[in-house]
């Protein structure tokens, strides 16, 4: 497959992405300018500033749509007018102070490696009401320049890594949660685009439907990132400790607002049958369930080795907080949602490499 990374023993899984230079956006090589977009209480602060990793979550503010995409809206697959959605993202680009990459989230368990310096775009999409497609099938593309009022073909995928600088690994959502990842040496990021078929790893397969044998999304970046981290640590001249990944959870559907079906209970108990404790019965509809997306988030990360973790943790979430400020459906000040609003915007996290504080 053209654009298969061979590091990751030929999984199909793992792509390698070329294309930092969206027309649609005005990538920034300053520093983000003050003002631009209003600083978040969401963003991490987990320590990794000072060896250069970067981090920004935006809200629903700040940008030029109207109705139900006001007004950052970054998506542009939801309906709203392109020249819009371009004004928003190069604002958005401008405040990051580097390149953000937009991709085609699919619900599946496809990384892509984003590379930087070259003349071809990256962008667009969310689909959340969406049912999960093969991701395994879908090949790498060769991207080509398009104009601004186009909607291009973007790599379906809904994990993104990189080690190279200045290259915004970023999630588009509107209820799923973003996952952002970085090791405690400051080498490699990860945003990680986190529904719940990607966190459970559902596959469609010949009609039917089957649990992935390598876990969900968050499991299989995982692995791929220790492998390139102990690649680097191998090939290091002196010898360095191991590295730690840390974790930072984002706003999502909170526990009062995700009512799911009996399948999806039941797609998560076979993956470990403690995800069971993530669930309780509907007070409203009988044979549905509230679903705990950010608990069952945590115990993955928890379970894949992951301690180091920030944001939205279930731990900390208070049940007398009304609304829960991480909950997108009741958080209509900050947020999209698309099980509040039906039509609507999308928000992004974005994370990247920069140069170390010194």
């Amino acid at each position: 497959m053209e654009g298969v990374d061979r590091g990751c023993k030929g999984s199909p899984v793992c792509t390698r992405l070329s294309g930092m230079h969206n027309p649609l956006l005005r990538s920034s090589s300053t520093k983000p300018q003050s003002g631009a977009l209003t600083p978040t209480p969401f963003a991490p602060e987990w320590g990794l500033e000072r060896l250069g990793v970067r981090t920004h979550l935006s809200t629903r503010t700040g940008g030029v749509s109207e109705g139900a995409y006001a007004s950052l809206n970054l998506g542009l697959h939801v309906g709203d007018v392109p020249e819009r959605v371009a004004h928003n993202r190069q604002v958005y680009a401008q405040h990051l102070g580097a390149s953000p990459v937009f991709l085609n989230q699919v619900h599946g368990c496809r990384v892509l490696e984003l590379l930087a310096q070259s003349p071809a775009p990256s962008p667009n999409s969310d689909r959340d009401p969406d049912p999960d497609p093969d991701p395994h099938s879908t090949p790498a593309t060769n991207l080509s320049t398009q104009n601004s009022t186009s909607i291009p073909t973007a790599e379906s995928a809904d994990s993104a890594w990189t080690q190279a600088r200045g290259v915004a690994c970023t999630m588009m959502v509107a209820d799923c949660m973003p996952v952002l990842l970085a090791d405690s040496h400051g080498r490699v990021v990860a945003a990680v685009h986190v529904g719940w078929r990607g966190l459970v790893g559902l596959r469609a397969q010949a009609g039917a439907s089957a649990l992935e044998t390598n876990g969900g999304v968050i499991a299989q970046t995982l692995t791929l990132l220790r492998q390139r981290l102990s690649m680097g640590l191998k090939s290091s001249p002196a010898p360095e400790p191991d590295p730690v990944i840390y974790a930072w959870l984002g706003p999502c559907i909170g526990p009062t607002a995700f009512e799911v079906g009996e399948e999806v209970r039941d797609w998560f108990v076979e993956r470990r049958q403690d995800n069971a404790r993530a669930f309780k019965p509907s007070a409203v509809h009988a044979g549905k369930w509230m679903a705990h997306l950010s608990a069952l988030v945590q115990w993955e990360l928890e379970h894949n080795g992951v301690g180091q973790l920030f944001g939205n943790l279930a731990s900390t979430q208070s049940a007398t907080t009304t609304p829960d400020p991480w909950c997108t459906v009741t958080n209509a000040e900050d947020f999209f949602s698309y099980r509040r609003q039906g039509v609507c915007g999308r928000f992004a996290a974005s994370i990247w490499l920069d140069d170390p504080q010194s």
